[in-house]
């Protein structure tokens, strides 16, 4: 075969080595890059975030570390400790554990970077995790720069029934993913208004007949103050309570107790209807099917309660095996 022949074909060859080689070698450069500066200096885009991100084509990123701020600082201002981040955001209007009411102002000032369109998160819950308010913060100046802009927020609640709560300002993260999530945290207080209401505990020794026997009935229910907070479920909130307490040490002392709580035994749900009082219970132990006297004792404490508010009429237990042998 002569050169002219052969000669495209070598040709091709080198070129296809040749691009081979250089893709190869390509491919091992940024498959050896472990740093910001190592992709940008590569070549491959820098993506629009902040912090700044570098991503290779493999995917993997890499963040601008040089743009990441501390994200555990606490400072003291006064003698008040404000949980918060004071290189990203701060609050101006409440402390930590102070007392705050519906129609509370939170204001402060954030990093624009910690807004996305003009706005952040803020959730407040009760000590027991549920939540109590959410709403977004407003930056009041132009929001994009990575300088501090102002907000304010009113957060408006229903009357908790814990005395402490948690205040949280999340860091708007529209990308969703964990590594841009922030946020700081706070314990706060509720003003709360208080109101008394009355329990029926039980005392035996007021239970008799003239002939010491036991009567298993309203002769021994006694009733007993306790304060409450002022919610928009005063009944719910004295039959929660009326399940979970215990008579105190004095209390005790004169013969009353209580003969709740049972293991197990919650209040899951109330309806009044008409003067009618529907209660549902949750006994998962079967507690509640003692004997014949502890049953109807059991059954009168929480009707007795239960009248106290003149609204109750009349009360239907479900399901239909609680307070039944």
């Amino acid at each position: 075969m002569s050169i002219k022949k052969i000669a495209p074909y070598v040709i091709f060859v080198v070129f296809a080595v040749s691009f081979y080689s250089y893709f190869s070698n390509k491919e091992a450069s940024y498959k050896n890059i472990t740093t910001f500066t190592e992709c940008i200096d590569a070549g491959f885009p820098i993506l629009e975030t902040y912090p700044e991100q570098c991503k290779t084509p493999d995917r993997r990123t890499f963040i601008n570390e040089s743009q990441k701020m501390s994200t555990t600082t606490e400072v003291v201002v006064a003698t008040s400790k404000l949980i918060e981040k004071p290189n990203l955001i701060t609050l101006e209007s409440i402390k930590e554990n102070d007392l705050i009411e519906s129609g509370v102002t939170i204001s402060g000032k954030a990093r624009g970077y910690w807004f996305f369109e003009g706005s952040f998160p803020i959730e407040l819950r009760d000590s027991t995790g549920k939540v109590l308010a959410t709403t977004p913060a407003q930056a009041t100046t132009e929001w994009m720069t990575e300088e501090f802009v102002p907000f304010t927020a009113t957060l408006t609640f229903t009357q908790p029934i814990t005395a402490t709560g948690t205040l949280t300002l999340r860091k708007d993260n529209p990308s969703g993913e964990p590594q841009f999530d922030d946020s700081i945290q706070g314990t706060v207080k509720f003003n709360r208004q208080m109101k008394n209401i009355k329990l029926y505990y039980y005392n035996e020794s007021l239970d008799k007949d003239k002939d010491g026997k036991l009567l298993c009935g309203t002769k021994g229910l006694i009733p007993v103050v306790r304060s409450i907070p002022v919610t928009q479920t005063p009944l719910q909130d004295a039959l929660t309570l009326l399940l979970n307490s215990q008579a105190t040490e004095q209390e005790a002392f004169s013969g009353l107790r209580n003969l709740y709580p049972l293991q197990g035994v919650k209040l899951q749900k109330i309806n009044l209807d008409k003067g009618v009082l529907a209660l549902t219970i949750d006994d998962p132990f079967n507690k509640t099917r003692g004997t014949e006297c502890e049953r109807n004792i059991l059954r009168l404490q929480l009707e007795k309660t239960a009248k106290e508010f003149t609204e109750v009429k009349t009360i239907t237990v479900l399901p239909q095996v609680i307070f039944q042998p």
